[in-house]
């Protein structure tokens, strides 16, 4: 017998990730209506996180990965 998920609350939030296919006004509605939290990329905010250089430690030291 399947068991359905709780119902969404403030102490259990349900959330709805996505990519940039989803980042439209109807779907957001959607989601809002069914009291998820959206994650959904605007369109172009993928982009604008690859021109964006990674940071590494505070201190500017670059870390090697070790094995063993």
């Amino acid at each position: 017998m399947p068991l359905l998920p709780p119902l969404p609350d403030e102490e259990n939030p349900q959330h709805f990730r996505a990519d940039k296919g989803y980042d439209y006004e109807d779907i957001r509605t959607i989601i809002f209506l069914f009291l998820y939290q959206d994650h959904i990329k605007a369109r172009g905010e993928e982009k604008q996180e690859l021109k964006t250089p990674a940071t590494g430690p505070e201190d500017g030291s670059v870390r090697e990965p070790t094995v063993g």
